[in-house]
């Protein structure tokens, strides 16, 4: 008996944790979902057309709905793409830099993600938590550093992200540029003040992981030999 209430508590404490994961991946966000044909600023995020970006506006559209398939916004579909215009045209008319896709990702994040330095520093500057964290517990910083974005990373600092939050594995942003070899990354955050003695989950700090993955100039970063 004792055995079956054991079992049955963890499996409800297992239940309410992916419930709350997965309440946190919309913090809150009530937006419609919508097929991304039915919705013009999809169109225009995909355009970075001017004409279509108008038209946009007047079509009555919900600028922060999410697509049915991923739950990307529009802001999301314009920063994957690197479409500047677009980015900062919906920024001006209401856009929501902190809604997430079903991964819990922000605009800025997958703009990191995909290597959009310029998308990026626009986003740092839209007004959206900065240390937001995805389902993978990654903030846009990671994302930012294991990319080598060492610009995106400078916005980043200077917009006070925070340096030492860990992911799911243990990561901090230090470990992912580590891991990629990515020394100007590495030095940026150390300048600003990253601890870069944090372990991982396994126990490994930052230049232990860069020594795994023979990273040299990201061991001379980090103070090793």
């Amino acid at each position: 008996m004792v055995h079956r209430v054991h079992t049955f508590t963890l499996r409800f404490a297992v239940v309410v944790s992916l419930l709350v994961l997965g309440g946190c991946s919309s913090a809150g966000d009530h937006s419609p979902t919508v097929d991304s044909g039915s919705n013009a600023w999809f169109k225009a995020a995909s355009t970075n057309n001017e004409t279509d970006l108008l038209a946009a506006v007047t079509s009555g559209a919900d600028i922060n709905a999410h697509e049915r398939r991923d739950r990307d916004t529009p802001l999301h579909v314009a920063a994957i793409a690197g479409h500047d215009t677009a980015v900062r045209f919906m920024l001006s008319h209401g856009a929501q830099a902190g809604a997430v896709d079903e991964d819990g990702r922000t605009a800025l994040m997958m703009a990191c993600h995909n290597s959009r330095s310029s998308t990026a520093i626009i986003l740092v500057g839209a007004g959206g938590n900065l240390d937001s964290r995805d389902r993978q517990m990654q903030t846009a910083l990671m994302f930012a550093a294991r990319r080598n974005l060492v610009d995106v990373v400078r916005a980043l600092i200077a917009a006070k992200a925070s340096l030492d939050l860990q992911s799911s594995d243990g990561f901090t942003a230090v470990h992912f540029a580590a891991r990629e070899g990515n020394a100007e990354v590495i030095t940026a955050l150390k300048n600003a003040g990253a601890n870069v003695s944090i372990p991982d989950r396994r126990g490994r700090t930052p230049l232990q992981v860069a020594n795994e993955k023979h990273r040299t100039d990201a061991v001379k970063a980090l103070g090793g030999s």
